[in-house]
């Protein structure tokens, strides 16, 4: 698999229109995971990733984030959390909308899951924070407070 392969995945899952498109979701979300990761732990994750996929992830920008996402209340896989890392994936991707980043997280998360094999390496669900994977599943998102419906 190559880095063009793992982007095709990518724009399928997020019914992009390029491979730029495809590209820009993979770093944003890639940068916003790393930054809530440790070095060590990013590290870890890169060598159970594929080849392209590995090769995007390590050169994805890290976004800034002014306070660990761990130190938020709700930062374990509930709404809060998870909202925090789509806003923070808004802003390293320069969406015009929540939903716009909600959709590139998800398309990246998804073509992942399908790009990297189960086998003696730990899933990704052990590897990436449940604040992350929590993203795409839930539901709830145009009635929490704060958000436009």
């Amino acid at each position: 698999m190559n880095d063009r392969n793992f982007l095709t995945l990518v724009r399928k899952q997020g019914h992009y229109e390029s491979s730029g498109e495809a590209s820009r979701a993979a770093n944003a979300v890639f940068g916003s995971i790393k930054a809530w990761m440790s070095p060590r732990a990013s590290d870890k994750l890169r060598q159970v990733l594929p080849g392209d996929a590995s090769q995007l992830w390590q050169y994805s920008p890290v976004a800034s984030m002014s306070m660990p996402a761990r130190d938020l209340d709700g930062a374990d896989g509930s709404a809060a959390g998870s909202l925090h890392f789509v806003l923070r994936v808004q802003q390293l991707g320069r969406y015009r909308s929540w939903r716009d980043a909600r959709r590139a997280t998800c398309s990246v998360l998804n073509a992942l899951s399908g790009a990297v094999e189960s086998g003696p390496e730990p899933l990704l669900d052990e590897m990436i924070p449940g604040e992350v994977l929590g993203a795409c599943a839930r539901d709830d998102w145009p009635l929490m407070p704060g958000l436009p419906g």
